[in-house]
């Protein structure tokens, strides 16, 4: 299983991914894991920095992946900020937001760390709905 920095803020737990790491289904997977655990007994904030990583996944893994996250037991509401660039393929962070939030979990993906702290901290966040259709779709 991969190694995350966690970085403990008294709102929110930061899952950080390295520069230039691959994430692959694989890695995506352990990341929700890792995100579901944090949810069950640390926090209810969880904020996935993938900057400067390598997406190698699909657009069906990210909704596997989504659906895998709902689908488990003891599935807790939450709130995910994936921060992203767009160097990176951002739209598969998009297109994860768009999946958790059509499986209940209300997430969304950023690309400015302030804003994504400002919404994992309550501000400007409102109840969970669908996004707009993925991209690629």
């Amino acid at each position: 299983m991969p190694d995350f920095h966690h970085v403990s803020v008294s709102d929110f737990v930061v899952l950080r991914e390295d520069e230039g790491a691959v994430i692959d289904v694989e890695r995506l997977l352990a990341s929700a894991r890792e995100v579901e655990r944090q949810l069950e007994g640390r926090t209810d904030r969880v904020l996935v920095d993938a900057r400067g990583a390598q997406k190698a996944y699909t657009f069906a893994d990210a909704y596997r992946i989504a659906q895998a996250f709902k689908d488990a037991p003891g599935h807790r509401s939450g709130h995910i900020a994936i921060l992203g660039d767009y160097e990176q393929d951002f739209e598969k962070a998009q297109a994860l937001q768009y999946y958790y939030r059509e499986a209940g979990v209300d997430a969304r993906a950023f690309l400015d760390y302030d804003e994504a702290v400002t919404w994992l901290t309550g501000e400007h966040r409102g109840p969970v709905e669908p996004g707009p259709a993925a991209p690629g779709l």
